[in-house]
């Protein structure tokens, strides 16, 4: 892939969080309030959230909670997770090359499921190695943990490494049409708002663009609601639903699409940025039995 225009950045979520929290601090007219919000009921011209110490109420509200009836809606669509144990680890001798990362790596790997490496160097001797899986059940700890050391002995010849982090990680990849959650009072916003891309379980980029674009609807007093753009919906659909039919076959379904299209094409598609024309291309690019009967059976199953 030709990343030469393109920058790859990574956050520290605490150090993300701390910062947000410090600048919201600096404006009297936030206030943190800690309580357990047990319901949320839109009374149309106003909203009340039930809390366990008391009820708040409001013109409009931001929610950002994935609730059990929620969970069991989602069920009755193309439902994956995305799974994932990283470590942050230092060497004692310089293996990495920081001025690259590696993406999704197949060789070491569940070979029934879409599981992929992933690295990315912080300096010669401290990296990011995660393994991530495409797929319906969690594993236990130790099958990330085994394939993160038989990675490491295979492709850095090295055992000899301290573990400075661990992180564990389930994001949710579902066609579940999170938007009609919203009412004209009630936005909801992050995973519950499905603003996390269902083929990739990507996000950061989505709340960015999302949290820009309420703030703007604020101003000019629209509605709040976000709404997904339907061809995005429908390949992310298909891309879901090929690896929900045939887990196994990730590996291909991903070669094919980066191997087939531009650096720019598919970094246009994973930020909702694509045209029409793109995404036409994308899909007929893939040459796939499997994935062309996927695409039909979209137009009429909600999971698949």
């Amino acid at each position: 892939m030709d990343f030469s225009n393109y920058q790859y950045k990574t956050l520290s979520s605490l150090k993300f969080k701390k910062h947000v929290h410090k600048s919201i601090k600096k404006h009297r007219n936030i206030k943190f309030i800690k309580d357990t919000i047990l319901n949320i009921r839109d009374e149309k011209k106003r909203v009340v959230v039930v809390g366990n110490k008391k009820n708040y109420f409001a013109k409009h509200v931001f929610d950002s909670r994935l609730t059990k009836n929620l969970f069991n809606e989602i069920r009755y669509h193309t439902f994956l997770k995305q799974h994932f144990v990283g470590w942050v680890i230092k060497t004692n001798k310089k293996k990495f090359d920081k001025n690259s990362f590696v993406f999704m790596d197949y060789r070491i790997r569940d070979e029934k499921s879409t599981a992929f490496t992933y690295v990315l160097p912080f300096k010669k001797d401290e990296a990011l190695i995660e393994h991530t899986y495409f797929s319906k059940n969690e594993c236990d700890k130790k099958v990330y943990e085994k394939y993160i050391k038989e990675y490491l002995k295979k492709y850095y010849g090295d055992t000899n490494y301290i573990i400075k982090k661990t992180e564990y990680g389930t994001i949710p990849m579902t066609t579940y049409p999170f938007y009609k959650n919203s009412t004209k009072n009630i936005t909801k916003i992050g995973t519950a708002g499905g603003w996390v891309k269902a083929s990739t379980g990507y996000s950061f980029k989505n709340c960015e663009k999302n949290s820009l674009k309420i703030v703007d609807n604020i101003k000019k007093q629209k509605d709040l609601r976000i709404v997904r753009k339907k061809r995005y919906y429908f390949l992310d659909k298909i891309l879901l639903g090929v690896l929900s039919k045939y887990n196994n076959r990730g590996e291909t379904i991903f070669y094919r699409m980066i191997k087939r299209n531009s650096t720019k094409k598919i970094l246009r598609f994973l930020d909702e940025e694509s045209t029409i024309f793109d995404i036409l291309k994308i899909t007929f690019s893939m040459r796939s039995v499997h994935f062309i009967l996927i695409f039909f059976k979209s137009f009429f199953k909600k999971a698949l």
